[in-house]
């Protein structure tokens, strides 16, 4: 599957992920309204690596006011 118009954010991902194998560590939080291909960016960045590399994945709770941080203090 290809994305339209993500080149700029899968620059950033990358980058982040090269920095991120030199030994700096990288948290990438990655907002935006509902529908917009949050889901389908990720998923499509991840699939492009090598399978020897580790992702975290959180997400907001299915809350009408998710609890602030959710993600990251689970």
């Amino acid at each position: 599957m290809d994305l339209l118009e993500r080149e700029l954010s899968l620059r950033a991902l990358n980058s982040a992920l090269v920095e991120a194998t030199l030994g700096s560590g990288r948290v990438v939080l990655l907002g935006g309204e509902a529908g917009i291909g949050k889901t389908s960016l990720v998923e499509h960045f991840t699939q492009k690596l090598s399978p020897t590399a580790c992702f975290l994945w959180g997400a907001c709770d299915d809350l009408f006011t998710p609890r602030p941080l959710g993600p990251l203090h689970d």
